[in-house]
C-alpha cells in the first residue's frame, strides 16, 4: 500500500484512547507530530533553542514521560532509530534536538499524489453521472427546439478522461505548494561550554548507568567544567557538548587511578623539559662517591 493521509495534531488527546503507554509505532507518530512544521525558538528550560522545519527540541527524560516508557528504554528506541537513518541527534547545554530524517519527503503536500485505491469507484461514479446528465440535457434541448440534435456518443464505448471531481469532494488532490520547500536543516555549530554550565540530570544519569558512584559523578563534573572554562582557541569550542561528557567519563572510568588526566600530562611535560644532561653528571657523581668509599 502506497500514498499518504492526514492526521490532525492532537489526536492522542481524544478521551476516547486509554491512557496507557505508547507502543513503539505510536512512539514514531509522536515525534512526526512534535516535529516543527516551520523554523521557530522553543525556551526547554532554561535554554532557548531555534528549531528547524522537521526537528524537535526535548530531552530523553521528557520523552519518556510522554511515552509511558523508562528512561533508558527511551534512549535505547531513539538509538535505534538514528543507527536506521531514521533521525539525527544533537545535544548541547542539557537540551536534545532530533531531527526528522526525510521529513521534507513525506510531508510536502507536492509529494501525496498517489490517490488510494477506495477512490476508484467514487471518481468512476462521478464520471457515470456526469456524462448521464449531459444525454439528459441534449434530450430535452431537441425536444425544444423541434428538431435533430447530434447524438451522444455512450460512455462506455470508449475509454474517456474521467470528469474533474466536484467541489468538496474528499478525494481531491490537495492544492499546490506555492512556496519552495526550505532548505535542510544545518548541523550544530561549535561553541564554548556555557558559563553557569551545571551537570544536566541526563548526563548524570547516563554515567550512573555506566557505573560511576555519585562522588565521582560531582567530582568528574567539576573537572569538566574548570578544564573546559580555563582551555583557550578553537579547541574550546564543541559542537556536542554531550558527546564531549561521554568521552571524558569513558577515559575517566578506564583509568580511575590515574587521577587528573590533564595534570598528570603537565606533569610528564615538565620532566620532558629537563635538561638530559643534569641527569648525566648526577650519574656521574653517584659513580665518583661508590669508588671512594
Amino acid at each position: 500500500m502506497s500514498g499518504f493521509y492526514l492526521m490532525h495534531r492532537g489526536w492522542r488527546s481524544n478521551p476516547v484512547f486509554k491512557d496507557e503507554p505508547c507502543s513503539e509505532r505510536e512512539a514514531w507518530l509522536w515525534l512526526i507530530e512534535e516535529a516543527a512544521y516551520q523554523q521557530r525558538r522553543k525556551r526547554v528550560g532554561s535554554t532557548i533553542v531555534t528549531v528547524e522545519r522537521g526537528q524537535i527540541a526535548t530531552s530523553t527524560r521528557f520523552i519518556a514521560e510522554a511515552w509511558g516508557w523508562t528512561h533508558s528504554k527511551a534512549r535505547r528506541f531513539l538509538e535505534r532509530l538514528e543507527n536506521e537513518a531514521m533521525i539525527g541527534t544533537a545535544t548541547d547545554t542539557g537540551v536534545t534536538v532530533i531531527t526528522l530524517c526525510n521529513y521534507e519527503r513525506f510531508q510536502s503536500p507536492d509529494q501525496a499524489t498517489d490517490t488510494p485505491t477506495g477512490t476508484e469507484p467514487t471518481q468512476d461514479r462521478h464520471s457515470t453521472d456526469t456524462n448521464e446528465n449531459e444525454r439528459n440535457k441534449g434530450k430535452e434541448g431537441k425536444k425544444e427546439r423541434g428538431g435533430e440534435s447530434a447524438p451522444v456518443a455512450d460512455a462506455s464505448a470508449a475509454p474517456s478522461e474521467p470528469a474533474p471531481s466536484p467541489a468538496g469532494d474528499l478525494f481531491a488532490d490537495p492544492p499546490p505548494n506555492p512556496t519552495p520547500p526550505p532548505a535542510e536543516p544545518k548541523p550544530p555549530k561549535a561553541s564554548r561550554l556555557d558559563a553557569g554550565w551545571t551537570l544536566p540530570d541526563e548526563w548524570r544519569d547516563w554515567a550512573t548507568e555506566k557505573g560511576a558512584s555519585p562522588d565521582a559523578i560531582t567530582r568528574e563534573a567539576e573537572k569538566f567544567r574548570d578544564y573546559w572554562h580555563a582551555k583557550a582557541g578553537a579547541d574550546a569550542r564543541k559542537a556536542d557538548w554531550y558527546a564531549t561528557w561521554r568521552n571524558w567519563m569513558r577515559r575517566s572510568l578506564d583509568n580511575p587511578r590515574s587521577g587528573d588526566r590533564h595534570g598528570s600530562h603537565r606533569q610528564n611535560d615538565r620532566a620532558a623539559d629537563r635538561p638530559v644532561h643534569s641527569n648525566a653528571w648526577a650519574a656521574v657523581a653517584q659513580r665518583d662517591i661508590a669508588g671512594r668509599a
